[in-house]
Protein backbone atom coordinates (compact mmCIF):
# COMPACT_ATOMS: atom_id res chain seq x y z
CA UNK A 1 0.00 0.00 0.00
CA UNK A 2 1.42 3.29 -1.22
CA UNK A 3 1.32 6.37 0.57
CA UNK A 4 -1.24 8.13 -1.21
CA UNK A 5 -3.77 5.40 -1.06
CA UNK A 6 -7.28 6.55 0.22
CA UNK A 7 -7.31 4.43 3.19
CA UNK A 8 -3.90 5.68 4.28
CA UNK A 9 -4.00 8.39 7.03
CA UNK A 10 -3.14 12.08 6.35
CA UNK A 11 -0.22 13.72 7.50
CA UNK A 12 -2.51 15.08 10.31
CA UNK A 13 -3.32 11.74 11.01
CA UNK A 14 -0.15 10.60 11.81
CA UNK A 15 0.87 13.39 13.93
CA UNK A 16 -1.88 12.80 16.37
CA UNK A 17 -0.66 8.98 16.24
CA UNK A 18 2.93 9.58 17.27
CA UNK A 19 2.19 11.95 19.99
CA UNK A 20 -0.20 10.60 21.62
CA UNK A 21 -0.49 9.37 25.06
CA UNK A 22 -2.20 6.70 25.18
CA UNK A 23 -0.66 3.13 24.03
CA UNK A 24 -2.64 -0.23 22.49
CA UNK A 25 -3.30 -3.57 23.09
CA UNK A 26 -1.66 -5.14 20.19
CA UNK A 27 -0.47 -9.52 19.36
CA UNK A 28 3.18 -9.84 20.73
CA UNK A 29 5.59 -12.09 19.56
CA UNK A 30 4.12 -15.11 21.71
CA UNK A 31 0.53 -14.63 19.94
CA UNK A 32 -1.00 -13.50 22.97
CA UNK A 33 -1.93 -9.77 23.45
CA UNK A 34 -0.02 -7.49 25.24
CA UNK A 35 -0.06 -3.83 26.20
CA UNK A 36 2.03 -1.53 24.18
CA UNK A 37 2.87 2.52 25.71
CA UNK A 38 3.48 5.16 23.42
CA UNK A 39 6.90 5.58 24.78
CA UNK A 40 7.96 2.08 22.96
CA UNK A 41 6.55 3.32 19.23
CA UNK A 42 5.14 -0.22 18.75
CA UNK A 43 1.90 1.25 19.69
CA UNK A 44 1.30 2.81 16.05
CA UNK A 45 0.94 -0.54 14.63
CA UNK A 46 -2.11 -2.14 13.93
CA UNK A 47 -1.03 -5.41 14.30
CA UNK A 48 1.68 -8.22 14.39
CA UNK A 49 4.76 -7.92 12.89
CA UNK A 50 3.62 -11.67 10.88
CA UNK A 51 6.39 -13.55 12.63
CA UNK A 52 6.80 -15.39 15.93
CA UNK A 53 9.55 -15.48 17.65
CA UNK A 54 9.38 -16.78 20.87
CA UNK A 55 8.03 -20.25 22.30
CA UNK A 56 4.38 -20.82 22.05
CA UNK A 57 2.26 -20.88 25.25
CA UNK A 58 1.39 -24.60 24.99
CA UNK A 59 5.38 -25.27 23.96
CA UNK A 60 6.44 -23.85 27.14
CA UNK A 61 3.68 -25.73 28.90
CA UNK A 62 5.29 -28.42 27.97
CA UNK A 63 8.58 -28.24 28.61
CA UNK A 64 7.79 -27.14 31.84
CA UNK A 65 5.82 -30.48 32.58
CA UNK A 66 8.59 -32.27 31.01
CA UNK A 67 11.24 -30.69 33.66
CA UNK A 68 9.01 -31.35 36.56
CA UNK A 69 9.60 -35.35 35.49
CA UNK A 70 12.56 -35.00 34.68
CA UNK A 71 13.48 -33.39 38.02
CA UNK A 72 11.21 -35.74 39.78
CA UNK A 73 9.67 -33.18 41.21
CA UNK A 74 5.94 -34.71 40.16
CA UNK A 75 3.02 -34.58 42.76
CA UNK A 76 0.54 -36.77 40.89
CA UNK A 77 -3.00 -36.42 42.74
CA UNK A 78 -6.05 -38.54 42.57
CA UNK A 79 -8.99 -37.26 41.32
CA UNK A 80 -10.99 -37.44 44.57
CA UNK A 81 -7.89 -35.45 46.19
CA UNK A 82 -8.12 -32.83 43.31
CA UNK A 83 -11.54 -32.10 43.65
CA UNK A 84 -11.24 -31.92 47.52
CA UNK A 85 -8.26 -29.47 47.03
CA UNK A 86 -10.58 -27.16 44.25
CA UNK A 87 -13.88 -27.23 46.64
CA UNK A 88 -11.53 -26.01 49.62
CA UNK A 89 -9.81 -23.48 47.19
CA UNK A 90 -13.56 -21.78 45.62
CA UNK A 91 -14.95 -21.81 49.32
CA UNK A 92 -12.37 -20.19 51.77
CA UNK A 93 -9.61 -18.70 49.18
CA UNK A 94 -11.03 -17.34 45.74
CA UNK A 95 -13.92 -15.54 47.26
CA UNK A 96 -11.55 -13.17 49.18
CA UNK A 97 -8.74 -12.86 46.42
CA UNK A 98 -10.78 -13.24 43.41
CA UNK A 99 -8.64 -13.99 40.51
CA UNK A 100 -9.80 -16.86 39.07
CA UNK A 101 -12.63 -16.75 37.12
CA UNK A 102 -14.02 -20.23 38.18
CA UNK A 103 -16.38 -21.00 34.71
CA UNK A 104 -13.35 -20.40 32.53
CA UNK A 105 -10.91 -22.63 34.31
CA UNK A 106 -13.64 -25.24 35.38
CA UNK A 107 -14.26 -26.21 31.67
CA UNK A 108 -10.80 -26.42 30.45
CA UNK A 109 -10.09 -27.91 34.24
CA UNK A 110 -12.81 -30.61 33.30
CA UNK A 111 -12.34 -30.89 29.81
CA UNK A 112 -9.10 -32.33 30.36
CA UNK A 113 -6.97 -29.59 28.20
CA UNK A 114 -4.78 -27.27 29.35
CA UNK A 115 -5.18 -23.80 27.51
CA UNK A 116 -4.88 -20.42 28.68
CA UNK A 117 -7.68 -21.01 31.75
CA UNK A 118 -6.08 -23.51 32.94
CA UNK A 119 -2.06 -24.21 32.81
CA UNK A 120 0.07 -26.67 34.58
CA UNK A 121 1.52 -23.67 36.87
CA UNK A 122 -1.95 -22.27 37.94
CA UNK A 123 -3.45 -26.02 38.62
CA UNK A 124 -0.57 -26.43 41.01
CA UNK A 125 -0.52 -23.69 42.64
CA UNK A 126 -4.19 -23.91 43.69
CA UNK A 127 -3.35 -27.16 45.08
CA UNK A 128 -0.78 -25.94 46.91
CA UNK A 129 -2.16 -22.82 48.44
CA UNK A 130 -5.49 -25.33 48.96
CA UNK A 131 -3.71 -27.53 50.62
CA UNK A 132 -2.93 -25.07 53.63
CA UNK A 133 -6.87 -25.20 54.50
CA UNK A 134 -6.85 -29.11 53.98
CA UNK A 135 -6.04 -31.88 57.34
CA UNK A 136 -5.10 -34.43 54.68
CA UNK A 137 -2.13 -36.15 55.89
CA UNK A 138 -1.27 -37.37 51.73
CA UNK A 139 -0.53 -33.62 50.59
CA UNK A 140 1.92 -32.90 54.23
CA UNK A 141 5.90 -33.83 53.37
CA UNK A 142 5.92 -35.06 56.55
CA UNK A 143 2.58 -36.45 57.50
CA UNK A 144 3.03 -35.00 61.53
CA UNK A 145 3.70 -31.75 60.51
CA UNK A 146 0.70 -29.46 58.87
CA UNK A 147 3.42 -26.94 58.23
CA UNK A 148 4.88 -29.25 55.39
CA UNK A 149 0.80 -29.34 53.64
CA UNK A 150 1.27 -28.54 49.97
CA UNK A 151 5.21 -28.75 49.56
CA UNK A 152 5.79 -30.75 46.90
CA UNK A 153 2.99 -29.12 45.28
CA UNK A 154 4.81 -25.90 45.21
CA UNK A 155 7.98 -27.09 44.30
CA UNK A 156 6.13 -28.32 41.28
CA UNK A 157 4.67 -24.82 41.02
CA UNK A 158 8.04 -23.15 40.84
CA UNK A 159 9.25 -25.22 38.10
CA UNK A 160 6.03 -24.44 35.81
CA UNK A 161 6.06 -20.80 36.59
CA UNK A 162 9.29 -20.59 35.29
CA UNK A 163 8.97 -22.16 32.10
CA UNK A 164 5.40 -20.82 31.22
CA UNK A 165 6.28 -17.48 31.75
CA UNK A 166 8.51 -17.00 29.21
CA UNK A 167 5.42 -16.86 27.45
CA UNK A 168 2.65 -16.22 29.90
CA UNK A 169 -1.40 -16.20 29.67
CA UNK A 170 -3.90 -14.61 31.92
CA UNK A 171 -3.60 -17.98 34.20
CA UNK A 172 0.15 -17.67 34.54
CA UNK A 173 -0.83 -13.94 36.01
CA UNK A 174 -3.10 -16.01 38.24
CA UNK A 175 -0.45 -19.05 39.25
CA UNK A 176 2.43 -16.19 40.43
CA UNK A 177 0.08 -14.63 42.32
CA UNK A 178 -1.14 -17.46 44.47
CA UNK A 179 2.56 -18.65 44.65
CA UNK A 180 2.94 -15.28 46.02
CA UNK A 181 0.49 -16.05 48.61
CA UNK A 182 2.09 -19.20 49.82
CA UNK A 183 5.46 -18.31 49.94
CA UNK A 184 4.35 -15.51 52.30
CA UNK A 185 2.42 -18.53 54.18
CA UNK A 186 6.06 -20.37 54.51
CA UNK A 187 7.82 -17.00 55.36
CA UNK A 188 9.50 -16.64 52.47
CA UNK A 189 9.27 -13.20 52.56
CA UNK A 190 11.49 -12.21 49.69
CA UNK A 191 10.51 -15.08 46.98
CA UNK A 192 6.69 -14.08 48.03
CA UNK A 193 7.34 -10.64 46.99
CA UNK A 194 9.16 -11.24 43.44
CA UNK A 195 6.41 -13.74 42.72
CA UNK A 196 3.67 -10.81 43.43
CA UNK A 197 5.57 -8.41 41.40
CA UNK A 198 5.59 -11.19 38.65
CA UNK A 199 2.37 -11.33 38.57
CA UNK A 200 1.96 -7.65 37.99
CA UNK A 201 4.22 -7.12 35.66
CA UNK A 202 2.59 -10.13 33.43
CA UNK A 203 -0.55 -8.62 34.13
CA UNK A 204 0.33 -5.45 32.56
CA UNK A 205 2.39 -6.88 29.46
CA UNK A 206 -0.64 -8.24 28.48
CA UNK A 207 -2.66 -5.58 29.08
CA UNK A 208 -5.27 -6.53 31.44
CA UNK A 209 -5.15 -3.20 32.98
CA UNK A 210 -6.58 -2.17 29.30
CA UNK A 211 -10.18 -1.70 28.84
CA UNK A 212 -10.48 -4.41 25.86
CA UNK A 213 -14.38 -3.31 24.70
CA UNK A 214 -13.40 -2.48 21.54
CA UNK A 215 -11.73 -6.01 20.91
CA UNK A 216 -15.25 -7.42 22.13
CA UNK A 217 -17.20 -5.45 19.53
CA UNK A 218 -15.11 -5.84 16.63
CA UNK A 219 -14.71 -9.32 17.70
CA UNK A 220 -11.52 -10.24 18.04
CA UNK A 221 -11.78 -11.42 21.55
CA UNK A 222 -15.29 -12.74 23.38
CA UNK A 223 -17.06 -11.69 26.05
CA UNK A 224 -16.08 -14.32 28.34
CA UNK A 225 -12.22 -13.87 27.79
CA UNK A 226 -12.84 -9.86 28.49
CA UNK A 227 -14.45 -11.13 31.98
CA UNK A 228 -11.76 -13.27 32.75
CA UNK A 229 -9.79 -10.18 31.83
CA UNK A 230 -10.95 -8.05 34.46
CA UNK A 231 -11.34 -10.69 36.44
CA UNK A 232 -7.46 -11.05 37.01
CA UNK A 233 -6.74 -7.85 36.80
CA UNK A 234 -8.66 -6.93 39.77
CA UNK A 235 -7.73 -9.72 41.74
CA UNK A 236 -3.38 -9.14 40.86
CA UNK A 237 -4.22 -5.28 42.13
CA UNK A 238 -5.65 -6.41 45.23
CA UNK A 239 -2.94 -9.22 45.93
CA UNK A 240 -0.64 -6.20 45.21
CA UNK A 241 -1.90 -4.06 47.36
CA UNK A 242 -2.36 -6.51 50.28
CA UNK A 243 1.27 -7.38 50.07
CA UNK A 244 2.74 -3.50 49.59
CA UNK A 245 0.48 -2.87 53.04
CA UNK A 246 1.98 -6.24 54.83
CA UNK A 247 5.17 -5.86 53.93
CA UNK A 248 4.79 -2.13 53.81
CA UNK A 249 6.64 -1.67 50.36
CA UNK A 250 5.98 0.35 47.11
CA UNK A 251 3.57 -1.62 45.01
CA UNK A 252 3.60 -2.14 41.45
CA UNK A 253 0.03 -1.20 40.58
CA UNK A 254 -1.84 2.45 40.18
CA UNK A 255 -5.47 3.27 39.85
CA UNK A 256 -4.36 5.59 37.62
CA UNK A 257 -2.36 3.08 35.08
CA UNK A 258 -5.85 1.27 34.77
CA UNK A 259 -8.88 1.81 32.77
CA UNK A 260 -10.11 -1.71 32.75
CA UNK A 261 -13.76 -1.80 34.45
CA UNK A 262 -14.45 -4.37 37.56
CA UNK A 263 -16.06 -7.72 36.91
CA UNK A 264 -19.73 -7.76 36.14
CA UNK A 265 -21.86 -8.06 39.08
CA UNK A 266 -24.55 -9.53 36.63
CA UNK A 267 -22.54 -12.63 36.37
CA UNK A 268 -23.59 -16.03 37.79
CA UNK A 269 -20.47 -16.04 40.17
CA UNK A 270 -22.02 -13.12 42.29
CA UNK A 271 -25.30 -15.49 42.89
CA UNK A 272 -23.31 -19.16 43.26
CA UNK A 273 -24.40 -20.44 46.42
CA UNK A 274 -21.91 -20.31 49.41
CA UNK A 275 -21.03 -23.19 51.32
CA UNK A 276 -19.67 -23.00 53.96
CA UNK A 277 -18.20 -26.97 55.18
CA UNK A 278 -16.62 -28.37 51.97
CA UNK A 279 -18.12 -31.86 51.07
CA UNK A 280 -21.22 -31.63 52.86
CA UNK A 281 -24.61 -30.81 51.59
CA UNK A 282 -25.64 -27.55 53.59
CA UNK A 283 -28.68 -27.74 55.70
CA UNK A 284 -31.85 -27.48 54.09
CA UNK A 285 -33.30 -25.30 56.62
CA UNK A 286 -30.77 -23.32 56.92
CA UNK A 287 -30.81 -19.71 54.59
CA UNK A 288 -28.79 -20.28 51.56
CA UNK A 289 -26.02 -17.77 51.35
CA UNK A 290 -25.32 -16.09 47.97
CA UNK A 291 -21.18 -15.83 47.76
CA UNK A 292 -21.68 -12.27 46.76
CA UNK A 293 -17.69 -12.78 45.28
CA UNK A 294 -18.16 -10.01 42.93
CA UNK A 295 -19.00 -7.40 44.94
CA UNK A 296 -16.33 -8.33 47.41
CA UNK A 297 -14.22 -7.61 45.06
CA UNK A 298 -15.38 -4.19 43.91
CA UNK A 299 -15.14 -3.14 47.67
CA UNK A 300 -11.59 -4.65 48.63
CA UNK A 301 -10.16 -3.21 45.55
CA UNK A 302 -11.86 0.57 46.03
CA UNK A 303 -11.41 0.02 49.84
CA UNK A 304 -7.65 -0.66 49.41
CA UNK A 305 -6.88 2.06 46.24
CA UNK A 306 -8.75 4.53 48.55
CA UNK A 307 -6.65 3.49 51.41
CA UNK A 308 -3.44 3.26 49.37
CA UNK A 309 -3.29 6.12 47.41
CA UNK A 310 -3.14 8.22 51.29
CA UNK A 311 -0.32 5.83 52.44
CA UNK A 312 2.01 5.42 49.50
CA UNK A 313 2.09 9.67 49.96
CA UNK A 314 2.22 9.74 54.24
CA UNK A 315 4.61 6.90 54.55
CA UNK A 316 7.12 7.31 51.59
CA UNK A 317 10.49 7.60 52.62
CA UNK A 318 11.48 11.36 50.72
CA UNK A 319 7.90 12.67 50.82
CA UNK A 320 8.67 15.88 52.25
CA UNK A 321 4.73 16.47 53.65
CA UNK A 322 5.02 18.49 56.67
CA UNK A 323 2.82 17.54 59.43
CA UNK A 324 0.12 19.40 58.48
CA UNK A 325 0.15 18.05 54.61
CA UNK A 326 -0.42 14.75 56.73
CA UNK A 327 -3.52 15.39 58.41
CA UNK A 328 -4.87 16.86 55.53
CA UNK A 329 -4.34 13.83 53.56
CA UNK A 330 -5.40 11.89 56.74
CA UNK A 331 -8.62 13.86 57.11
CA UNK A 332 -9.54 13.66 53.40
CA UNK A 333 -9.09 9.67 52.98
CA UNK A 334 -10.62 9.10 56.52
CA UNK A 335 -13.95 10.83 55.12
CA UNK A 336 -13.93 8.73 51.61
CA UNK A 337 -13.47 5.77 53.53
CA UNK A 338 -15.92 6.24 56.04
CA UNK A 339 -18.54 7.64 53.14
CA UNK A 340 -17.80 4.37 51.06
CA UNK A 341 -18.17 2.15 53.81
CA UNK A 342 -21.55 3.49 54.94
CA UNK A 343 -22.62 2.85 51.30
CA UNK A 344 -21.99 -0.52 51.33
CA UNK A 345 -25.06 -2.19 49.60
CA UNK A 346 -26.78 -4.61 52.15
CA UNK A 347 -25.42 -7.87 51.05
CA UNK A 348 -22.14 -6.96 51.94
CA UNK A 349 -22.90 -5.20 55.80
CA UNK A 350 -22.73 -7.30 58.69
CA UNK A 351 -25.53 -9.34 60.06
CA UNK A 352 -27.81 -7.24 62.76
CA UNK A 353 -27.87 -10.24 65.08
CA UNK A 354 -25.21 -12.97 66.06
CA UNK A 355 -27.41 -15.71 65.68
CA UNK A 356 -27.33 -15.06 61.58
CA UNK A 357 -24.21 -15.35 59.69
CA UNK A 358 -22.58 -13.74 56.53
CA UNK A 359 -20.15 -15.71 53.96
CA UNK A 360 -16.56 -16.01 55.69
CA UNK A 361 -15.39 -13.85 52.93
CA UNK A 362 -17.70 -10.63 54.25
CA UNK A 363 -15.93 -10.58 57.89
CA UNK A 364 -12.70 -10.52 56.03
CA UNK A 365 -13.80 -7.27 53.79
CA UNK A 366 -15.06 -5.96 57.33
CA UNK A 367 -11.78 -6.20 59.32
CA UNK A 368 -9.26 -5.13 56.23
CA UNK A 369 -11.48 -1.99 56.09
CA UNK A 370 -10.95 -1.30 60.08
CA UNK A 371 -7.38 -2.01 59.18
CA UNK A 372 -7.00 0.55 56.61
CA UNK A 373 -8.29 3.30 59.20
CA UNK A 374 -5.46 2.00 61.66
CA UNK A 375 -3.01 2.24 58.81
CA UNK A 376 -4.03 5.61 58.04
CA UNK A 377 -4.21 7.92 61.28
CA UNK A 378 -1.13 5.61 63.24
CA UNK A 379 1.11 8.01 61.99
CA UNK A 380 -0.48 11.03 63.95
CA UNK A 381 -0.99 9.35 66.97
CA UNK A 382 1.61 11.75 68.74
CA UNK A 383 0.35 14.53 67.55
CA UNK A 384 0.37 16.17 70.66
CA UNK A 385 4.67 15.59 71.62
CA UNK A 386 4.34 17.77 74.51
CA UNK A 387 2.03 16.11 76.78
CA UNK A 388 3.00 13.33 78.89
CA UNK A 389 1.68 9.99 78.54
CA UNK A 390 2.09 9.51 82.08
CA UNK A 391 -1.22 11.35 82.97
CA UNK A 392 -4.32 9.45 81.89
CA UNK A 393 -6.27 12.26 82.32
CA UNK A 394 -3.93 14.13 79.31
CA UNK A 395 -6.14 15.06 75.97
CA UNK A 396 -3.36 12.98 74.49
CA UNK A 397 -5.97 9.76 75.27
CA UNK A 398 -8.48 11.45 73.99
CA UNK A 399 -6.60 12.36 70.41
CA UNK A 400 -8.80 11.85 67.25
CA UNK A 401 -6.04 9.84 65.75
CA UNK A 402 -5.96 7.70 69.02
CA UNK A 403 -9.44 7.08 68.92
CA UNK A 404 -9.73 6.31 65.74
CA UNK A 405 -7.08 3.82 65.94
CA UNK A 406 -8.20 2.40 69.12
CA UNK A 407 -12.19 2.35 67.68
CA UNK A 408 -10.99 0.18 64.56
CA UNK A 409 -8.49 -2.16 66.28
CA UNK A 410 -11.60 -3.02 69.02
CA UNK A 411 -13.61 -3.67 65.91
CA UNK A 412 -11.16 -5.97 64.67
CA UNK A 413 -11.02 -7.71 67.94
CA UNK A 414 -15.04 -8.00 67.81
CA UNK A 415 -14.91 -9.51 64.37
CA UNK A 416 -12.41 -11.87 65.04
CA UNK A 417 -14.24 -13.26 68.04
CA UNK A 418 -17.43 -13.44 65.37
CA UNK A 419 -15.31 -15.43 62.93
CA UNK A 420 -13.97 -17.55 65.48
CA UNK A 421 -17.73 -18.33 66.59
CA UNK A 422 -18.48 -19.27 62.65
CA UNK A 423 -15.57 -20.67 61.20
CA UNK A 424 -13.14 -21.18 63.26
CA UNK A 425 -9.58 -20.09 62.27
CA UNK A 426 -8.60 -22.73 60.39
CA UNK A 427 -10.57 -21.47 57.25
CA UNK A 428 -9.20 -17.70 57.60
CA UNK A 429 -7.57 -16.15 54.79
CA UNK A 430 -3.91 -15.48 55.19
CA UNK A 431 -4.04 -11.84 55.49
CA UNK A 432 -6.36 -12.49 58.81
CA UNK A 433 -2.72 -12.53 60.36
CA UNK A 434 -1.44 -9.31 59.12
CA UNK A 435 -5.40 -7.77 60.49
CA UNK A 436 -4.62 -9.57 63.58
CA UNK A 437 -1.37 -8.66 64.16
CA UNK A 438 -2.06 -4.79 63.19
CA UNK A 439 -4.65 -5.06 65.76
CA UNK A 440 -2.32 -5.92 68.40
CA UNK A 441 0.02 -3.50 67.56
CA UNK A 442 -2.66 -0.05 68.79
CA UNK A 443 -3.83 -2.71 72.10
CA UNK A 444 -0.56 -2.99 72.97
CA UNK A 445 -0.06 0.52 72.60
CA UNK A 446 -2.92 0.86 75.31
CA UNK A 447 -1.72 -0.64 77.73
CA UNK A 448 0.76 1.36 78.96
CA UNK A 449 0.62 2.84 81.47
CA UNK A 450 -1.13 0.92 83.82
CA UNK A 451 -3.06 3.90 84.82
CA UNK A 452 -4.33 4.15 81.24
CA UNK A 453 -8.52 4.39 81.79
CA UNK A 454 -8.76 1.94 78.58
CA UNK A 455 -6.08 -0.65 79.69
CA UNK A 456 -8.51 -3.80 79.99
CA UNK A 457 -10.48 -3.16 76.94
CA UNK A 458 -6.82 -3.50 75.39
CA UNK A 459 -6.15 -6.54 77.32
CA UNK A 460 -8.85 -8.66 76.12
CA UNK A 461 -8.47 -7.21 72.52
CA UNK A 462 -4.93 -8.54 72.92
CA UNK A 463 -6.24 -11.64 74.02
CA UNK A 464 -7.83 -12.33 70.94
CA UNK A 465 -5.23 -11.35 68.28
CA UNK A 466 -3.18 -13.80 70.17
CA UNK A 467 -5.80 -16.09 70.51
CA UNK A 468 -6.37 -15.77 66.54
CA UNK A 469 -2.34 -15.34 65.09
CA UNK A 470 -2.35 -19.11 67.60
CA UNK A 471 -4.97 -20.62 65.69
CA UNK A 472 -3.53 -19.67 62.39
CA UNK A 473 -0.58 -20.97 62.91
CA UNK A 474 -1.67 -23.95 61.53
CA UNK A 475 -2.46 -23.52 57.96
CA UNK A 476 -0.19 -19.85 57.80
CA UNK A 477 2.58 -21.23 59.54
CA UNK A 478 5.61 -19.35 59.29
CA UNK A 479 4.13 -15.92 58.98
CA UNK A 480 1.84 -16.19 61.69
CA UNK A 481 4.40 -17.21 64.04
CA UNK A 482 6.72 -14.33 62.71
CA UNK A 483 3.85 -12.09 63.63
CA UNK A 484 3.51 -13.92 67.53
CA UNK A 485 7.49 -13.84 67.81
CA UNK A 486 7.13 -9.83 66.57
CA UNK A 487 4.14 -8.97 69.63
CA UNK A 488 6.27 -10.96 71.83
CA UNK A 489 9.64 -9.21 71.26
CA UNK A 490 7.56 -5.86 71.87
CA UNK A 491 6.19 -6.99 75.04
CA UNK A 492 9.91 -7.82 76.36
CA UNK A 493 10.82 -4.53 75.20
CA UNK A 494 8.30 -2.54 76.53
CA UNK A 495 8.27 -4.73 80.10
CA UNK A 496 5.05 -5.98 79.79
CA UNK A 497 4.83 -9.03 81.78
CA UNK A 498 1.19 -10.02 81.60
CA UNK A 499 1.87 -9.91 77.29
CA UNK A 500 4.90 -12.51 77.93
CA UNK A 501 2.62 -14.71 79.85
CA UNK A 502 0.22 -14.51 77.19
CA UNK A 503 1.78 -16.27 74.49
CA UNK A 504 4.34 -18.88 75.69
CA UNK A 505 4.55 -20.49 72.48
CA UNK A 506 6.07 -17.53 70.48
CA UNK A 507 10.10 -18.21 70.76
Amino acid sequence: MHFGDANQPDGRDLTSMVTGLLGRLNVGDDGQLHYFGSQCNFHLLHGSLGYVTMESTVSMQRQGLAAVGCLGKDMPLSTELQEHLLELYWTWQNPWNYIVHKGAFSRAFHSRTYGRYCTPSLLSAIFALAARYSDRRELRAVPNDPSTAGYALFEQAKILLLYESQAPTVATVQAAALMAIRALSDNQEALGWLYCGNAARMALSLGLHIDCSQWVASGLISQDEAEVRKVTWWGCYTVDKLFSIALGRPGCTRKSQSTCPKPSLDHDAEYEAWVQIPGLTQDNSLPVLQSRIVSTAHFIAECLSIASEAMDQIYAPNSGLSQKDIENIVGKTDVELRAYYVNLPSHLRLPSTLRTSAPAHIYQLHMQYHVNIILLHRPLLQQYPNISESDPTSVCWESPHRKDCRAAASEVSKLLGIYKQNYTFRFAGMVTVHVAFTAATIHLIDLKPESNPYRQQAMRGLATCVEALEAMKTPWCAWSSKALRAIYALAEEWSMAEVLEMIPNAI
